[in-house]
């Protein structure tokens, strides 16, 4: 059985990849200019919001240069399936993550109001009504609170540590402790 005989395109192609490994910059370019139909046919194949031709062509010459590297020429896959799948890959993790930045804020952190400076999480699938019979719970049970536990509670939203309250407040840490258990038991109360 004959071995396979590779043809001048095929022949031309290894030539390149082989120069673009050394590090020339130029072949690189040449490849890249080389394999731009396949690029925008992945592009236009794949919708990804945010995701634009210029950084979808920078994201390929990435790809490809990594492609370079890692191509052997002993494999029995031509360089153009190998690319075709790394740039496949590369699009496929492009698209999860967006999915997951659109988990992200999911939680929208917005002011209650300028009084209190403290913050709520919103689920973008309450409807307003619901946000305003919330806002509403928290007011009746901040007036539930003494001053101690309400104090202590909304430094506590602010992100203070227990030591900061305590020195904030000007008492013991063991106080604060307390007040803001109390208070945690008020809410608890309040919204269940």
């Amino acid at each position: 059985m004959e071995a396979y005989q590779l043809n001048e395109e095929e022949r031309t192609e290894l030539a390149l990849i082989a120069k673009a490994t050394r590090g020339n910059n130029e072949t690189l370019a040449q490849l890249s200019d080389r394999y731009q139909p396949l690029v925008r046919k992945l592009w236009l194949s794949f919708s990804i919001a945010g995701l634009d031709r210029q950084d979808w062509q920078q994201e390929a010459f990435l790809v490809l240069s990594r492609a370079v590297q890692s191509y052997k020429k002993d494999q029995k896959t031509c360089f153009c399936w190998y690319y075709r799948q790394l740039l496949t890959n590369r699009l496929r993790d492009l698209y999860r993550q967006t999915r997951a930045e659109k988990r992200i804020p999911a939680q929208l952190i917005q002011d209650l109001d300028a009084e209190n400076d403290i913050t709520m999480i919103q689920d973008p699938v309450l409807s307003p009504e619901q946000i305003v019979m919330w806002r509403v719970s928290y007011q009746e049970f901040l007036a539930q609170c003494s001053k101690n536990e309400r104090e202590a509670f909304l430094l506590e939203s602010k992100g203070l540590a227990l030591e900061e309250i305590a020195q904030t407040m000007g008492c013991s840490p063991g106080r604060v402790k307390n007040a803001l258990h109390r208070a945690r038991a008020k809410l608890k109360r309040t919204f269940v």
